[in-house]
This record gives C-alpha cells, structure tokens and sequence, in this order.
C-alpha cells in the first residue's frame, strides 16, 4: 500500500512538473524564446528569434521623401504593431541592372533607414526586384557588373542595419526564369549557367553583408506543389529555372556557415484565412512529407504568380498524391524556414481564375483575418509579413489611402491573442 502512494505521489509531482513546464513555455514563447510546439508537446526547444510582424506595400518606400515620411509616422506611432518593413531605399532596381550602382546617390536614404535600428521598427528587409532582370543568364560581362552593384547593395543595406535582403522574384509582365525560346542551350546546360548565377549573386550579395538574412517571395515548397502535386512540367513551367538558381544561392551561403539563412517568405498563403492550412504551408516548406500527409486537407486555397488569366487563386488537390519522378521530387524536396505573406484585401473571386463551388466562401469572408494571422505567427520560423494591393501602411496618397482603423485594430487584436495564448492551448 506504501509503495503505490509513493507512485501516486511520484505521478502527481511529474504531472505538476509537467504544467510548469508548460506554463514556463508559454511565458517564454512570449518573450520570444521558445519555438512554438503541439498542443500536447512537452519538450522544450530553444529558440533565438520570436515570429516578428514586417508590412510590405505595394507602392514602395522608396527614395528619402517617403522614407522621411514613414519615419515621421512610425515616430507618431503609427504601425506600432509592426516590428520592421520591407522597403526599398531606392536600389532595389538598380542592383540588378547591368549599369552601374552608385552608392553615393543613396547615402541619405540609408542615414534614415539607419535611425530606425533603434526604434521598434528594427527588423526592416531591402528588396531587391530579381524579376525585373534584363540581361541574358549567358551574358557573362552583363552578371559581372550585376554582381558588382549586388555587393554594393548589400554594403548600404548593412549599413543601413536592416536584417537582410527580400529577394523579390514574381512575375511583372514577364518571368526571369521561363526557359528562353531561342535558347541554344538544353535544359540541364541553361540550368547549370543559372545554378552558377544563383551562386554568384548570393556570394556578391554575402561579401557586402555576410550576417544577411536572405528572404524569397518562395521557393522549393511552391514548385513541388506546382509540379509534383499538381502535375505541371517543370521543363515548360514559367520559373523552370528557378529551382536552379535557388540551388546556387543555396551552395554560397552554406559556404558562409551559420552567418546567414534563407528564409521561404511563402507569397503564396497570400489569401489563407482558415488556420488549419498554415500547419499544412509549414509541412510543404519544410519539406517534411511524413508530416505532409498528415495534415493535407480538401479545399486549401493559395495564390498562384503566374501571367495574365492564370494569375490568382488556386485550389490544391484533395489528396496528396506526387506524380512527378523520384529525381525531380527529390530536388524540389528542400526543407527551408518559414514565413508567411498575407493580404489583407485579397479576395478570391476578383480574379478572372475561378474556384470550385465546393470551396466554402464562409472560410475566406469578414472575421477570418485574425485567426489566420495568429495561425500564421504560430507556425512560422521567422517572420510574418503583409502586404495590401489596395493601401498603404503610412504614406497617403489620393491613390493610395492609408489603411483604415478596422485593419489596424485587426493586427492588435491578433498580436494581443498571441500574447495571451502563444501556443494556441488556452482553455
């Protein structure tokens, strides 16, 4: 009889241990230093880097009138919710252009962006418009001097104490990475010119900041939905050498050690809004099929970059089911970190692309944002960014208005239930 309340007693302590060490876990989740783990997960992963807010706008912060004027605002406190944006300090387009980058004609810009290290607005990313490229993968003098101005971009973004790049790839009018008509080169020999593309730039990029965290609108988790759950021919896809050239950026930053990351910024969760899809985005972007399978769900909804009509919402298989071969499953089956993009305003029947009638509209109406963009932060790696078409963050405009109260209150009401149950087990 003794001996079984010593093991009741021993039982009872291990259960009070166990609830402290959850409670423990969720004060410090708060403050940023635990991984978010299951419902019933009772160990604890250390973590450096809490799930941090960026916005990102449509019409760019760009040049130092609209950086002084976000500034200003962000001093006011407007956009307190955010922790850092994503901006361009006026190079964006210019780093990737084959003249010549002069960093003295953005000194000013980066004087401002420097100020804002010390405020909360500290986690701030340079985009950099890849897509917009206008040289040919071929044209070695052409990447020479692409490099050049990359390296000197990274050098102001450093300067500038931003985290890191956002490598921006999607498609404005045309796709960087569709394989060209005249090309005299097969397939494996253009995507080994753009595999040593990828590196170079990502080498050009880590000599000017070599602690840089490097973010892409997406990456392998995208194209191994598109091609080998979908069923789209990689060789005819619109970034078909896009995988390639994550592939080189890949090699340079393995070579620079633990200094930097690249980071899946995941575009497409743009319009997620049921929380139950985030765990199965996680699953794709880390490349965890097991797990994968697990979560896969009928009626997900993402957001396909693609030209013309074929741009918008698109609905994935019911069932996981890969029909690609082994070989490209494998090379599209990269596990990276995760951040996810949403858009305030997106709405998935204003697009000429139409959805089933089996997916449930309800999902995706008023009073879904918040429980996506908590969703969302408890299952990024990193970082969760958004972006509206229709508004702006800080800088009105007659075109652009500010976004209203009731987004603004949206984002708080999120961050406050993040704050109150970090790991989603509240009772």
């Amino acid at each position: 009889m003794a001996h079984r309340f010593d093991i009741v007693a021993q039982q009872s302590k291990f259960a009070i241990l166990v609830v402290l060490l959850k409670a423990t876990s969720k004060f410090l989740s708060v403050l940023g230093l635990l991984t978010s783990c299951s419902d019933n997960a009772d160990v604890l992963v250390a973590r450096s880097v809490k799930t941090q807010w960026l916005a990102v706008e449509e019409a760019q912060l760009t040049g130092l009138n609209d950086l002084s004027a976000w500034q200003t605002q962000v001093n006011l406190g407007v956009g307190s919710q955010f922790d850092g944006a994503v901006v361009d300090l006026g190079f964006g387009y210019a780093a990737i252009a084959p003249a010549p980058l002069n960093p003295a004609d953005f000194s000013p810009a980066v004087q401002v962006m420097r100020s804002m290290s010390s405020t909360k607005m500290s986690a701030n990313f340079q985009r950099v418009f890849l897509s917009q490229l206008s040289v040919d993968w071929s044209d070695e003098a052409g990447f020479q001097q692409i490099a050049t101005n990359v390296e000197q971009a990274a050098i102001l973004t450093n300067q500038a104490q931003m985290r890191g790049m956002m490598l921006d790839i999607q498609m404005y009018g045309k796709s960087a990475f569709a394989v060209p008509e005249q090309s005299a080169l097969g397939f494996e020999a253009l995507e080994g010119v753009v595999r040593q593309r990828g590196a170079e730039l990502a080498a050009a990029w880590l000599r000017g900041f070599p602690t840089s965290e490097v973010m892409v609108s997406w990456a392998y988790a995208e194209m191994f939905r598109d091609v080998c759950i979908t069923g789209n021919d990689l060789r005819t896809h619109a970034y078909a050498l896009f995988p390639a050239f994550i592939d080189g950026m890949r090699q340079s930053l393995a070579r620079n050690g633990n200094r930097s990351q690249l980071i899946d910024g995941y575009l497409p969760s743009y319009p997620a809004r049921p929380a139950s899809h985030f765990a199965t985005f996680k699953a794709a972007v880390h490349a965890d099929e097991d797990q994968l399978r697990k979560v896969w769900q009928p009626n997900i909804v993402t957001h396909l970059d693609a030209l013309g009509n074929l741009r918008g919402p698109i609905q994935w298989p019911a069932s996981y089911t890969v029909t690609c071969d082994a070989a490209t499953a494998a090379r599209l089956r990269v596990p990276l970190k995760a951040a996810f993009g949403l858009m305030v305003d997106y709405e998935i029947d204003a697009f000429p692309r139409t959805l089933a009638p089996e997916v449930p509209r309800a999902a995706y109406g008023p009073g879904t944002f918040v429980p996506a963009m908590v969703a969302a932060a408890r299952a990024s790696d990193s970082y969760v960014w958004l972006y509206s078409g229709l508004r702006s963050w800080w800088i009105d405009s007659p075109t652009r208005p500010r976004v209203g109260t009731a987004t603004w209150q949206q984002i708080s009401t999120a961050r406050s239930q993040l704050v109150n149950d970090p790991l989603g087990g509240a009772q």
